[in-house]
């Protein structure tokens, strides 16, 4: 959670989403953390029920989760929205756990580098410095699924535009202002290779700010 989160509020709220989603079914146990800026909540579920049953959540059960949560965050006071991220414009997904511990590990001069993240390091390489930015299949599908979902958006927004009531209007003026400011549909690949071809550019007119110091003396 973000650093002002109520971490009280936010371990109540993560109490009755447990008991929401597990209650009568499966035996849980959680716990605060605040050993970081950031309030978390780790949740441990047995995957075993008392009837038998046995957890396995599918994408739509970790979407209704999502929900639950939101809700028990707001009724306490806390901001929240279950939304996915495609639908707010992130199209890249978050470094899984055990690979972002690698990467951790690594800058601290503790491990070797993943090899996931080698491979995309030069994949990333390769489009920075060689030019190489023929979209990959995914990346073309990732790129139609924006439009169709900003499409949508905006459609509705023209039709709340398009209201006699001045609240719908105003809103459709905010979802279309909300829209413009979403981030840039780009893959890892893409965005990894913005980052190095920024970092060659200051890099290079570091030196050529140097050179000309030099020649100044």
């Amino acid at each position: 959670m973000p650093a002002q989160t109520d971490p009280e509020a936010f371990r109540d709220a993560a109490r009755g989403f447990a008991a929401d989603a597990f209650s009568g079914r499966f035996e849980y146990v959680f716990v605060l953390h605040r050993d970081t800026d950031h309030p978390h909540v780790h949740l441990t579920v047995r995957p075993f029920g008392s009837n038998g049953e046995r957890l396995n959540p599918s994408k739509a059960d970790v979407a209704v989760w999502r929900e639950l949560l939101a809700e028990q965050l707001r009724e306490r006071g806390i901001e929240a929205e279950a939304t996915p991220r495609r639908a707010r414009g992130v199209t890249r997904r978050r470094e899984q756990g055990p690979l972002r511990r690698m990467g951790d590990r690594y800058e601290a001069g503790g491990g070797p580098v993943a090899e996931t993240t080698r491979a995309a390091y030069l994949e990333a390489g390769l489009a920075a410095v060689r030019g190489d930015h023929v979209p990959r299949p995914w990346e073309i599908s990732l790129l139609r699924r924006q439009q169709r979902i900003r499409a949508l958006y905006l459609a509705q927004a023209e039709v709340l535009r398009a209201s006699d009531a001045p609240g719908d209007r105003e809103l459709g003026d905010a979802v279309k202002a909300w829209v413009r400011k979403m981030p840039q549909p780009e893959s890892r690949r893409l965005a990894m290779a913005r980052e190095l071809r920024g970092a060659w550019e200051r890099e290079r007119r570091e030196q050529q700010r140097t050179r000309e110091r030099g020649r100044e003396r």
